[in-house]
């Protein structure tokens, strides 16, 4: 084989230097890149842990909404049979009165007219 097909090609010194370099430098980016994603990451995470905690308070608000609705419910039920008792003791004291007033009346009628005599 010749001489020149054999001969071994030295790098340029500066070239290797600048390849280096651009290596490094690219790496450095690269790291600043990864850190700003990591960071964005972070704020994500914060982000959907505060939407989680506003989701379980809102669940437990309504839970505790359902939970006072049955018990007013359970109260305006109370009301209802309490009004429906009232409601029938009135009837028959209105009745009880009706007829003792439709008596009394009678018997002053008879007690008048027995006086008229």
């Amino acid at each position: 084989m010749s001489s020149a097909v054999l001969r071994e090609i030295e790098p340029d010194e500066t070239e290797t230097g600048s390849s280096l370099a651009d290596i490094g430098d690219r790496s450095g980016r690269l790291g600043i890149e990864i850190a700003d994603m990591a960071g964005l990451v972070g704020d994500l995470t914060a982000l959907g842990q505060q939407q989680i905690q506003k989701a379980r308070a809102a669940v437990a608000a309504a839970r505790q909404m359902n939970a006072s609705n049955a018990d007013l419910a359970a109260a305006m039920e109370s009301a209802r049979q309490s009004a429906d008792t009232t409601r029938i003791t009135l009837s028959e004291s209105a009745g009880s009165v009706s007829e003792t007033l439709a008596t009394t009346i009678k018997k002053i009628e008879m007690l008048g007219s027995a006086r008229s005599r």
